[in-house]
């Protein structure tokens, strides 16, 4: 366990700028984002007016024709019931953590696709074989740094921005008539949603270990241009399965595991739901699988020289 924690450190070094910098830059952004949005309604720096034709005013119309739409937001989450409120912060917090998890999964997978091949490039991999560390170790702790110890920073992130995006949402509702711990702090569920956040995670590392196990193998193996290596042959295996059989049962049975959007929203990513997908045959194929293609990650690693 040791060897493993100074290889995980070793890889947050080489890569702290996409591990660190990148979501940090994000968070950042989205957060002098939300600021300028809120400010609106605190300061009045924006003032929202909206020019009407000749159609009928609506309430919407109205509104935002005197205030800004912060207000208007905050207006529409007092007069509706606690459920509906609830549903709306969870799809709000949705909605902001969206940025963070696409710039997540393209630093997953091209840390993972990059992780064996950039060390022959490079040809520190002669450095590397001369330390008393196996090559199973190795991939070992490339890949829990890829799928379990990336998901976690951004994951700090995610939820940075959301607590900030509460705190700014609890200081325009202070004129309300309900009170912020009871319209905001308690309908949104912040604690419940990061937990499962982390059971999305765990899932996820193990739904997916086929594709992410993939990309070490293509890593590994690939003497050239390991992305087109990555996506072109499994494209082909694609086109040759809808040929010859007709059919798209492995295709769409890869698909399901490279992209689980299903799994990630609400109604899906219940512990229930997770946990009945957890024990079925197809996460133990998928398990299977993503073991069998380190294996084989390991064996080209344990013969790999530099490019």
């Amino acid at each position: 366990m040791n060897n493993l924690s100074i290889l995980i450190n070793r890889e947050v070094w080489e890569h702290r700028n996409a591990f660190l910098i990148v979501p940090t830059i994000i968070t950042s952004f989205f957060l002098v984002m939300l600021l300028l949005f809120f400010s609106a309604s605190l300061t009045d720096l924006l003032d929202v007016k909206v020019e009407f034709g000749d159609h009928e005013k609506t309430d919407l119309d109205q509104h935002l024709a005197e205030n800004n739409h912060v207000t208007w937001i905050v207006s529409k989450l007092v007069d509706t019931s606690a459920m509906r409120r609830a549903e709306v912060l969870d799809f709000g917090l949705q909605m902001l953590s969206m940025p963070l998890s696409l710039g997540l999964w393209l630093v997953m997978f091209f840390y993972l696709l990059a992780c064996l091949y950039d060390e022959r490039r490079d040809r520190s991999i002669l450095f590397w074989k001369s330390m008393p560390v196996s090559d199973g170790m190795t991939v070992l702790a490339k890949l829990v740094t890829g799928v379990l110890f990336i998901p976690l920073i951004y994951l700090v992130c995610i939820a940075i921005l959301q607590f900030l995006a509460l705190i700014m949402l609890s200081l325009v509702s202070f004129n309300s008539e309900t009170t912020a711990t009871e319209m905001i702090w308690t309908s949104s569920g912040l604690i419940g949603n990061w937990m499962s956040y982390i059971g999305v995670i765990l899932f996820y590392s193990a739904w997916s270990l086929p594709f992410f196990a993939w990309l070490m193998l293509v890593s590994a193996a690939a003497r050239s241009l390991p992305l087109a290596w990555a996506l072109g042959l499994p494209a082909a295996l694609a086109l040759v399965e809808r040929l010859l059989l007709g059919e798209t049962l492995i295709t769409d049975w890869a698909w399901r595991h490279v992209f689980p959007i299903g799994f990630l929203l609400p109604d899906q990513s219940s512990a229930d739901n997770l946990i009945d997908r957890a024990w079925s045959i197809e996460m133990l194929s998928a398990i299977f699988l993503g073991f069998f293609f380190l294996f084989v990650a390991t064996w080209f690693r344990k013969r790999a020289r530099e490019l």
